[in-house]
């Protein structure tokens, strides 16, 4: 299971954010979808 601080879960984040990749690309993968939307849903920036 993935948490908000897994190095893979920041991966995606910061490639979400910094439009290299869209939500729709991130793997569905056990809580992986789900860490990364709630991450970016927050709107948190220290990823």
């Amino acid at each position: 299971m993935f948490t908000k601080e897994s190095i893979v879960v920041k991966t995606w984040v910061l490639a979400v954010q910094n439009g290299v990749k869209s939500f729709e690309d991130v793997p569905v993968l056990h809580n992986l979808r789900d860490c990364v939307s709630t991450i970016l849903e927050e709107g948190e920036d220290n990823v």
